[in-house]
Parts: structure tokens; C-alpha cells; sequence
């Protein structure tokens, strides 16, 4: 496969340099598709976890939900089942903070 540089063109039209034609090697092209399969690997799997953690953030918001509505009609419940209801809801929205070494990996990975 060839790679052709354009000329370049200056605003009245005059030609300012030229680039030469380069012809790649086929040893080249095959490093730059393993390279390219990888990271396409590497963003797939990427997705996928993204995916599954957006699936667990719908099935909180679900379960949130519901557990206001229980809230909310309390009445209908006893009160056993209403403390175990609002002890999951501030479980649920407790912001808990996550180790320093989950972080730096993270970063790192998304570095990369």
C-alpha cells in the first residue's frame, strides 16, 4: 500500500514543496495491524466492562426505586420490613470511598 502526500499549496495558487511517495513494507503493515487488533481487543473488553457496570447501575436505580415505593406506602408493611427497607436505601447511598490502590490502577489503565 502506498502513502501519498499531498502537495502542498500556498494561497496564490504556487506549489511551496512536494513530498515525496513512500511505499510501506508488508512486515510494517502486519505490525501496525497486530498492533491495531490489540488495542481493538483491548477497547472491546473495555466496553464490555463499562456495560456491565452500567447493567449494575440500572438494577440499583430499579431497586431504589422500589424501595421508596415501599417507603412511601409504608403502611402496608410492617415495621421490621420498613427499618430493613431504609437501612438498604442509606447502605445504597453511602458514598463508600475506594482503596488508593484501586485508584492508581484505574488511572494508570486509562493512560494507557
Amino acid at each position: 500500500m502506498e502513502e501519498n502526500q499531498s502537495k502542498t499549496v500556498n494561497m496564490t495558487g504556487k506549489e511551496v514543496k512536494k513530498e515525496e511517495t513512500k511505499k510501506i513494507s508488508y512486515e510494517d503493515l502486519q505490525k501496525a495491524a497486530g498492533q491495531l487488533y490489540q488495542q481493538n481487543q483491548q477497547l472491546i473488553a473495555k466496553c464490555k466492562q463499562y456495560e456491565e457496570q452500567m447493567q449494575r447501575l440500572n438494577n440499583v436505580e430499579v431497586r431504589l426505586h422500589y424501595l421508596f415505593e415501599v417507603l412511601d406506602k409504608g403502611s402496608y408493611f410492617d415495621d421490621d420490613f420498613i427499618a430493613i427497607c431504609v437501612n438498604e436505601v442509606k447502605e445504597i447511598m453511602t458514598i463508600k470511598e475506594e482503596p488508593e490502590e484501586e485508584n492508581k490502577e484505574e488511572e494508570k489503565e486509562d493512560k494507557e
